[in-house]
């Protein structure tokens, strides 16, 4: 998931050095540890469920279309 956040965030971005965009990215929402629980509860984060196929995030939508 983190992946998709920070290439979703990346293609987002304007023209520019790829070291400020990585700055900026981390330097953001998603520079956190903890971002996702934004988004998923902790149980629902950390269940076997998650770990075994794809469970929609159940607090608030992710900000970008999800594809599998």
């Amino acid at each position: 998931m983190s992946i998709a956040a920070a290439r979703a965030w990346l293609a987002a971005q304007g023209e520019m050095p790829l070291h400020m965009m990585i700055d900026a990215l981390m330097a953001g929402p998603l520079g956190k540890p903890d971002w996702l629980l934004t988004h998923r509860s902790r149980a629902r984060l950390f269940s076997v469920a998650a770990r075994r196929r794809w469970l929609a995030p159940n607090l608030a939508p992710l900000p970008w279309p999800v594809t599998l």
